[in-house]
């Protein structure tokens, strides 16, 4: 009896139980099996055996039996009713509110024709009664009936016996009294659009779940904390004018998450009060709980705060990737003035354990202050990048910075009395900023004006390697890795790991393919053209071993490209030579590289170059942006000699349908719905599997 109408109850009215007793079906497809039999009827149009048709809800029986009777009338036997469970009592089969089951009313000549649909779909049905004119609901237990006749027994009354006209036709009617009112309008005064304006918005997005499991309050304020901190990176018109919509998700109903929602809520609105911001909107899912096998099973309560405003000029904004090289100097702000709580951080979740010591926005007018000062240096445009630390701490957001920048550098930070792991990984809330070396006494000047400390935290450089300096002691020594060397380098360096691959590799009757940065770790591993032709397979230390690097162009290339399909022993491949064909490329480290020519010239010489960049005219190039990273002899794909491994740097896998495509020929004629001609590789692999 437990759900539907009485869950929804204001807590502490109703059991508990009833939020957990569910009301739906086990088997989710019942309702779909339904519906087809509905529908099924629906399209017979004139021949449809429905006349009337009821889902059940609120009420159960009860209700949909009684309104799809009325106002004729019908005697309905309790026990012709399909039940699953033969101990219900009839108040539990009659009053229970489950769910995908519907009340029809049929001809009696269609009976037929509907019990054969439900058949075929396997749909359960029942006959539980006729119309009879009497106007009155008669409902009778069977069960009892035929229990009393075989005991000699006078025959029950009705569980039921009402009319109808009093049960559902004697309703009071609603008056409503309508007065019209004048309308206050005014003409439209719309603000001029133009491309060349540079007005525009920010948002920005905050949230600290794990935190929450630690302090529903802190949770609170630092993902207010961590949307503007994301947030001030571009300029705005006011602080004032932020606003934010706040989406919460808790397990509301259980012992302790309502109160712990409601704290979180509290110490939300106190903090923006003190910020002197507002959430305009939001949401909220607040049955963050199911039970499961006789266990409740609840996700953690969570907020997030998605904050949007205006910016007077879109221009005045600056991104995450550090861009002054050997110029640039790292300046950190500590919003949480020294303290160094690990609680709730990706660092305590990374060893599987939370802590019990939680960052805070312990000073919130601060946090408004440098907001402010932060924002005024963008004005003077002496920030050229910055990032937020609440992800990882000070060493993650130096580190993505430098990984964004495509450079290295030198950080050198001082414990201040807290230890190593605090200092690096610490999630209080703070800003990285680079600025250039000659500007940075004048934004020392600055933030100090403002009342805002910051520390210089470590230099820029051109190069790529990493190096971390703490208390004057060398704790780092690293290079920038580009794609997919660390990969490679955690298979190589592993003994087992790398036998475990290179016993792939030399099976018969093993195949694989490679795309992007798959391709990438196939030629880094020697998979591909493989040791007979070419480098040395799965070692690490032959400098001729081909490989990708960093595009002609310098910058990601994603673009819809030409390759044409040549000669070749790739198996995936059997059967397309002679084809030019579309195909996605998006990637920033694609360009083959052969630091010895002579590979280059077997490898040509053996065919074992499939795939090949083409121009609008079918002819292989080098010429961007047909080659979009600039590979020699417009080379995209290798091979192994015997042809079951393959690396390619584009997307075949991005257009196997022909709906993927942004253009083809108007000549091939071919469904929009229907697969591309790259389905071919994908068949070819099955074949040879075969």
């Amino acid at each position: 009896m437990g759900g539907g109408a009485a869950s929804s109850m204001v807590s502490g009215q109703n059991d508990a139980e009833l939020d957990f007793n569910a009301v739906q079906r086990g088997d989710a497809e019942m309702a779909q099996k339904l519906y087809r039999v509905v529908r099924a009827c629906a399209e017979m149009g004139e021949s449809n055996p429905i006349i009337s048709i009821h889902d059940q809800g609120v009420g159960g029986n009860c209700n949909v039996v009684k309104e799809i009777i009325y106002p004729k009338g019908a005697e309905i036997d309790i026990r012709s009713i399909a039940v699953g469970d033969h101990t219900l009592s009839v108040l539990e089969i009659w009053g229970a509110e489950y769910q995908e089951q519907d009340a029809l009313l049929v001809k009696p000549e269609s009976r037929s024709l509907l019990e054969s649909l439900c058949e075929r779909e396997r749909v359960s049905m029942a006959v539980i009664g006729k119309i009879d004119g009497s106007g009155k609901i008669v409902l009778i237990d069977s069960a009892a009936v035929e229990h009393a006749k075989l005991n000699g027994l006078p025959p029950p009354t009705p569980v039921e016996d009402l009319e109808l006209e009093k049960v559902l036709g004697d309703m009071p009617q609603k008056t409503f009294e309508f007065k019209r009112v004048s309308l206050a309008s005014e003409p439209l005064d719309i603000a001029p659009e133009t491309y060349a304006d540079l007005t525009g918005g920010a948002c920005a997005i905050g949230e600290q779940p794990m935190k929450g499991i630690l302090n529903p309050r802190a949770m609170a304020r630092l993902a207010v904390g961590e949307a503007l901190t994301n947030l001030v990176w571009a300029k705005v018109s006011s602080l004032s004018d932020v606003k934010a919509s706040g989406n919460w998700m808790y397990a509301a109903k259980l012992d302790g998450e309502g109160a712990d929602m409601y704290d979180a809520a509290v110490a939300l609105a106190d903090c923006m009060i003190e910020l002197g911001i507002a959430t305009d909107g939001g949401k909220d899912s607040l049955s963050m709980a199911a039970q499961c096998d006789g266990e409740v099973v609840k996700a953690p309560g969570n907020l997030i705060i998605s904050a949007y405003v205006t910016c007077p000029d879109i221009t005045l904004t600056v991104t995450p990737d550090l861009k002054l090289g050997n110029d640039g100097v790292l300046q950190h702000i500590d919003l949480g003035k020294g303290k160094r709580r690990l609680g709730g951080s990706a660092l305590a979740q990374a060893f599987n354990q939370i802590g019990n010591d939680c960052p805070d926005i312990d000073d919130v007018p601060y946090l408004k202050k440098a907001f402010e000062a932060v924002q005024e240096l963008l004005s003077e445009c002496l920030i050229s990048a910055g990032h937020d630390i609440s992800d990882g701490g000070l060493i993650v957001g130096a580190l993505e910075m430098a990984f964004a920048g495509n450079c290295g550098v030198k950080l050198n930070i001082d414990l201040e009395g807290c230890g190593l792991l605090q200092a690096l990984f610490a999630e209080e809330l703070g800003f990285v900023l680079e600025v250039h070396l000659e500007d940075l006494s004048v934004v020392k000047q600055k933030l100090e004006a403002a009342g805002i400390s910051a520390n210089v935290i470590g230099q820029v450089t051109a190069s790529s390697d990493i190096e971390l300096v703490v208390d004057g002691r060398l704790h780092l020594k690293e290079n920038v890795l580009d794609s997919a060397k660390g990969w490679a380098a955690s298979i190589r360096f592993n003994q087992p790991l790398i036998q475990q691959f290179q016993n792939f590799y030399n099976r018969p009757d093993t195949f694989s393919l490679g795309v992007c940065n798959g391709c990438q770790l196939m030629a880094l591993l020697g998979w591909v053209p493989g040791s007979d032709v070419g480098g040395s397979l799965g070692s690490g230390g032959d400098m001729s071993q081909p490989r990708f690097i960093h595009n002609e162009s310098g910058r990601f290339e994603c673009r819809f490209t030409s390759v044409s399909i040549g000669d070749s022993p790739a198996i995936m491949f059997k059967g397309m030579e002679g084809s030019t064909l579309g195909i996605w490329s998006a990637h920033g480290e694609g360009r083959a590289f052969f630091p010895d020519e002579n590979i280059l010239a077997r490898i040509v010489k053996s065919n074992l170059v499939p795939v090949r960049y083409s121009d609008d005219a079918n002819n292989i190039t080098e010429v961007y942006p047909f080659n979009p990273n600039g590979s020699p002899l417009g080379i995209a794909a290798l091979c192994s000699p015997d042809g079951r491994h393959l690396a390619m740097m584009p997307h075949p896998e991005r257009c196997f349908m022909m709906w993927q495509y942004p253009w083809y020929p108007r000549e091939w004629q071919v469904e929009k719905s229907g697969p591309s001609p790259w389905l071919r590789m994908f068949q070819n692999a099955r074949e040879w599997c075969s």
